[in-house]
């Protein structure tokens, strides 16, 4: 492509200059040239970083598939928690995914606000 032609030449010219005043600083001053070269590549890196081209075609398939998968697993992306309150905030539990649970002290977390229950699921 003439784009990346472009990109690519300017890269080389880029590079051709910060070398030859490396080179000029590295005759009075091994130390700033160094400097100059760290600087330089920083700089040089962050003009020359490529973005991905994003191909509309490809992520619309993709978030068809999603939601296709999402349907079928009842709405379940990853391994469905113990409490479906959770289930329906979270979709599941997903990779790379770290989750606190917190409950504030005294806030009734094991239950005992609830009142008492016999064998039979009768409220006593």
């Amino acid at each position: 492509m003439v784009c990346d032609r472009l990109r690519a030449n300017k890269l080389h010219r880029d590079l051709s200059e910060m070398l030859e005043e490396g080179v000029r600083l590295n005759r009075e001053n091994a130390a700033d040239a160094l400097e100059h070269f760290r600087m330089s590549v920083a700089s040089l890196t962050a003009q020359h970083i490529l973005s991905k081209d994003v191909d509309l075609t490809k992520t619309t398939q993709e978030a068809l598939a999603e939601y296709d998968r999402v349907k079928a697993g009842h709405g379940m992306l990853g391994i469905p928690w113990p409490w479906d309150a959770l289930n329906k905030s979270t979709l599941g539990i997903q990779n790379e995914e770290l989750i606190f649970i917190y409950g504030r002290p005294k806030s009734c977390k094991d239950g005992s606000d609830r009142p008492p229950v016999s064998e039979s699921g009768e409220p006593r």
